[in-house]
């Protein structure tokens, strides 16, 4: 058992680089354990995880997994596990909020700079701060009680890329707020991967009950409510 998971299993909160670091370190294994490129593993663990959160079964879940055998699939396990960590560090349920931040924009960035997936789509996502300063600077927070579950507020990106925008936009707003289903989030994007990315970072934060991310194909119409 390596440094970090001693530490996750202590109940050690990881830094940010450490959270990155070890769903790279995993996403590498799980790519050699099944033969697949980087990009191929990383497609695979979004798939797993936005799955696996919404609770499919084992049936369901397999025609996605093919590829995947079970050293590989252990590792995109254990790697979602520690981006849930990073999310929930005071844990799941109750009145816990999360620790809202991208943290598979970085990886993705990260997984296609390497070998034949070098340079996906001419991928780069804005940072997380740039992403946190924009939605301050857009976001009116001076009244929110005109905003219900009848009627929420509606924040629509679209070029979502990894979802960063979307989850700024619920990071600056008060928790409860949020929780109360008063913040309704949509995103599109011209690769159907980026919009998997992004539900999957929306559902570690608790921000996604049905999916409102799809594939881009122009011309395209507004995504609809």
């Amino acid at each position: 058992m390596g440094s970090r998971a001693r530490r996750r299993k202590a109940g050690v909160v990881l830094t940010e680089e450490e959270v990155q670091r070890d769903v790279l370190e995993r996403l590498d294994r799980a790519a050699g354990f099944g033969g697949m490129r980087p990009m191929e593993a990383f497609a695979a663990f979004v798939t797993l995880g936005e799955l696996g959160i919404r609770g499919v079964s084992a049936d369901e879940l397999a025609p996605h997994m093919r590829r995947v055998n079970d050293a590989a699939g252990q590792e995109l396990l254990a790697a979602l596990d520690t981006l849930i960590g990073a999310a929930w560090p005071r844990g799941l349920g109750g009145s816990q909020t999360p620790e809202i931040r991208d943290r598979l924009g970085p990886v993705f960035m990260a997984v296609s700079s390497r070998g034949a997936d070098r340079g996906h789509n001419g991928q780069f996502f804005s940072p997380w701060e740039i992403c946190v300063t924009l939605a301050r600077t857009t976001i009116d927070t001076g009244d929110l009680r005109r905003y219900t579950r009848a009627q929420p507020m509606t924040v629509y990106d679209p070029a979502c890329g990894s979802g960063g925008m979307l989850l700024a936009a619920a990071s600056v707003l008060p928790p409860a707020f949020v929780r109360a289903g008063r913040l309704s989030l949509y995103g599109q994007d011209l690769d159907p991967l980026c919009c998997a990315t992004t539900r999957l970072n929306l559902l570690l934060h608790a921000l996604l009950s049905r999916p409102h991310t799809r594939p881009m194909t122009p011309p395209s119409p507004p995504v609809a409510a």
